[in-house]
This record gives structure tokens, C-alpha cells and sequence, in this order.
């Protein structure tokens, strides 16, 4: 037989550790080998199997006491105080009745009668030490197979509640919702209860395992639609949570929660930088010439700006305060720039090439004077 691996050591906590360690080691390990989490993961549903059973002992205080003092034969005896007390009788090596008559080598063939009390490592009479074993353990500690996949849903029926999965839900937003902040809707699949034992594990008014989730208390994935409220200021990869939106508790815990990480779409005009905005604005060669006052969209509406005479293309021109506004609040908000760009008139007529021939003479030095590599 294999050799037993130590609960404690299965929960990855001292002996020493508080019920509420316990539980929190549990709730870490628990969500990590979820079978939700690694579907067709055999180990990882072997690895949650365990960890459901070693909690089910050491969250439980008297099976905790018994289990630390006894070892793993606590388990063997199924945790019976009666047969506990028997069973110290014979490791003491006291007296009364048959306990000081059997020898230890009557362990090894299949059951010792020790004060009364049977303890078959074989035969399912009595307080059975492998069906005991292999109902706690489904078979991972050395037990018989046959049974591994209906004694751990047996086993896992019965624990307690757990908290169900916390899920993470890409969503990709606007620029100008990312900036403004407001509502999306949001569509997605959410598990659920199973609809038949209503997320107990067991069929109703039985002690069976649910035969439509085999006992995780677990249903088929269903659509699910929220509005969501994104704030102002999201950023790329910022993170909001939905609290009680993640999947189902098992066995009617708590449901997880929601996380939804932002992207933000391109927007076909305006370039983000940090929590500056960009819009490159088109003006006229009269308006970058003689100067003069233009409309400039932004997402908090239309502005005037004053465009300087004699501007070039790329000149930017500052609009304080009306750039992205910080995540959470606590500091000001960005600027949003215009970045002005020269555009000429598309007409080819004779008049228009005229007017740019008179004005190509009007430069009076070598634009592209200086520039070099």
C-alpha cells in the first residue's frame, strides 16, 4: 500500500494552523484545481479531490482532534469515539477482553476483533477500514479503483458550501466611454445551480449523488446580461469588479465575483497618449495664413479655437483640461490638443493653380533648408 500522505501537507498548512488558515489554504488550493478551472485535467481533478477530503477532516474539530492524535488510522476507524478509545486500549497494549488476546499480526490478515470492536482492513463488516478510506479519499491513498469516481462524488456531496470561482471577462470599450465614463451592456456565460438538487449534489429527498451534475452541484453554462457602470478615466488592462457575478458556490456557497479587464477600441480620429487626447484638425492656407477662429470637436462638446496667423502644419494648440480624467479621481484631468494640418483645395482649375504658383513665389527661402540625416 502506498504510503499516506499527511492533511496537513495536502493543505499546505503546519499542524498549528488556525481554522481560518485552514479555510483559507482550502479556498486558494480549491479554486486553483477546480475541475471548472482545468477542464480535462485529470491530475488537477485527482489534486481537488484530495484537497476536498483533507478539509473535510481538519475543518471538522473533534475529526481534527482525533485525526492529530491517531494519525491516519483515525481515519480508518471513521472517526467512532468508541472505537478510538478501543483502539488506544491496543496500541497502549492494556488490558480487556479480546484486545490483549490478538496479536498484531492478526492486522495484516483481514480484521482483528480489539475489545469488542471489529476493524477490518478487508471485509466490508463492521467499521470497514478501506471502504472508509476509499469513501475519503476516493481511492488516492492506495485504496481500490473500482470505486474512486462514485465514492469521491458520494464524499464530495457531502462536504459544506464552497465560494464559487471568481471569473475574468475581457471587455473592449469605446475611447470616448473610456474618457467620459458611463454605462455598457455586457453579455456572457455564467454558470449556474444545478436545476435538479438546486446545488446540494444530492437527488432530492435521497442520499444519492445528483445524477445531472454527479454531486458538484453545478449546472450548464447560461447567458447572462448586465449594464455596467465603466468609470471615467479606464485604462488599458484597468480592472473592475462585479462583486457576487463570478460563478455559482457549490452547495449553495457564495457566488465568486467578476473582473473585467479593459481594453480600449482605436478611435479613427483622436490619439491617446497617457491622459493627453490628439485630434489632428484640418484648416484652410487662409486660416493658417491670416489666423482665425475655428471649431474644434472634443468628447465634452464643441470648442472655439483661435487659430495664430502664420501657422504651420503640426502646430498644437492647447485645450486645458479636457483630456482623461484620472482613474479614481485624485489629480487633474489631461489636455486635449489640436494638432492643426494644412489642407489645399482639391479643385485643379486654372484659377487655383494660378493662386499656388503666386503663392510659391511668395517663399523667400529653401523650405527644406537644414534638414539632413
Amino acid at each position: 500500500m502506498a504510503k499516506e500522505r499527511d492533511l496537513y501537507e495536502i493543505l499546505e498548512v503546519p499542524k498549528s494552523a488556525s481554522q481560518d488558515d485552514l479555510k483559507s489554504a482550502f479556498r486558494k488550493l480549491a479554486r486553483k484545481y477546480h475541475p471548472d478551472v482545468n477542464p480535462g485535467n485529470k491530475q488537477a481533478e485527482e489534486r481537488f479531490k484530495e484537497l476536498n477530503a483533507a478539509f473535510e477532516v481538519l475543518s471538522d474539530p473533534k475529526k481534527r482532534a482525533l485525526y492529530d492524535e491517531l494519525g491516519a488510522d483515525a481515519i480508518r476507524i471513521g472517526f467512532d469515539p468508541r472505537q478510538a478509545e478501543a483502539y488506544r486500549q491496543w496500541k497502549r497494549g492494556g488490558s480487556g477482553g479480546a484486545a490483549g488476546s490478538r496479536s498484531r499480526s492478526g492486522m495484516g490478515g483481514g480484521g482483528a476483533d480489539f475489545g469488542g470492536f471489529n476493524f477490518d482492513f478487508g471485509q466490508s463488516s463492521g467499521s470497514d477500514f478501506s471502504s472508509i478510506f476509499e469513501t475519503l479519499f476516493g481511492g488516492g491513498f492506495g485504496g481500490g479503483g473500482a470505486h474512486r469516481s462514485a465514492a469521491s462524488r458520494q464524499r464530495g456531496a457531502a462536504m459544506g458550501p464552497v465560494e464559487g470561482d471568481d471569473l475574468s471577462l475581457d471587455l473592449t470599450i469605446p475611447l470616448n466611454l473610456a474618457v467620459r465614463g458611463g454605462e455598457q451592456e455586457i453579455r456572457f456565460e455564467h454558470g449556474s445551480r444545478c436545476g435538479q438538487c438546486a446545488g446540494g449534489g444530492m437527488a432530492s429527498g435521497t442520499r444519492r449523488v445528483c445524477p445531472a451534475c454527479q454531486g458538484t452541484g453545478q449546472g450548464s453554462g447560461k447567458p447572462k446580461i448586465l449594464t455596467v457602470k465603466i468609470p471615467a478615466g479606464a485604462e488599458e488592462g484597468s480592472k473592475i469588479r462585479l462583486a457576487g457575478q463570478g460563478a455559482e458556490g457549490l452547495r449553495g456557497g457564495p457566488a465568486g465575483d467578476l473582473y473585467l479587464i479593459t481594453h480600449i477600441a482605436p478611435h479613427p480620429r483622436i490619439r491617446r497618449d497617457g491622459r493627453d487626447l490628439y485630434l489632428d484638425l484640418p484648416i484652410t492656407v487662409a486660416e493658417a495664413f491670416f489666423g482665425g477662429e475655428v471649431r474644434c470637436p472634443t468628447f465634452d462638446g464643441n470648442f472655439t479655437l483661435k487659430i495664430p496667423e502664420h501657422s504651420q502644419s503640426g502646430r498644437k494648440l492647447r485645450l486645458r483640461g479636457l483630456g482623461v480624467p484620472q482613474l479614481r479621481g485624485g489629480g487633474p484631468r489631461g489636455d486635449f490638443y489640436a494638432v492643426l494640418q494644412i489642407v489645399l483645395p482639391e479643385s485643379d482649375s486654372k484659377a487655383n493653380q494660378e493662386a499656388i504658383r503666386t503663392l510659391d513665389a511668395a517663399y523667400d527661402l529653401d523650405v527644406r533648408a537644414g534638414i539632413s540625416l
